[in-house]
């Protein structure tokens, strides 16, 4: 009989073997960073009680068609972190000078793709959030100003003192 292999059970990510994975990943990282035009920048997110992730983002600047890639690094935070929620969105503002009678009008804001990720006791946390092609590229004129935005959401947990 011909029997094909059993694939590798998947690692469990909070197991010892995390570090070779967290190797093997920011390899990739570095080089996916150097092999192309990619962002070497890091962006350290805090709140008043401390430092809650580093953001490491692929690239600069995204088409449509693209995917939003990033890595979020949670080993340098002091501040434990329960879930994140990211976006990529599109946001529709009117300037000032063309609002009626001085009353601001809000911004339209059109959310293109959404992810939730529980993250408590993760060390590290890899996201990809798709750009669709149909979405609204960014561009100014005399009434509107429409550009693309990411946002992330982190929902931290209180230190609990022993």
């Amino acid at each position: 009989h011909n029997v094909l292999p059993r694939p590798a059970p998947s690692p469990n990510p909070y197991s010892a073997e995390e570090d070779d994975l967290d190797s093997v990943t920011l390899a990739f990282h570095k080089i996916m960073t150097m092999t192309s035009q990619r962002s070497s920048k890091s962006f350290s997110i805090a709140s008043q009680h401390g430092t809650v992730v580093r953001c490491l983002p692929m690239k600069d600047c995204y088409r449509l068609g693209e995917d939003v890639t990033f890595t979020l690094d949670f080993s340098t935070g002091t501040v434990p972190c329960q879930q994140v929620s990211v976006t990529v969105q599109c946001e529709e503002t009117i300037p000032q000078e063309c609002w009626t009678n001085h009353v601001r009008i809000e911004p339209a804001v059109k959310t293109y793709s959404q992810r939730h990720e529980f993250c408590l006791h993760a060390k590290r946390l890899h996201c990809s959030l798709p750009i669709p092609l149909t979405a609204t590229p960014s561009f100014t004129t005399n009434l509107v100003v429409s550009h693309g935005k990411f946002t992330s959401n982190f929902s931290s947990v209180p230190n609990q003192r022993q």
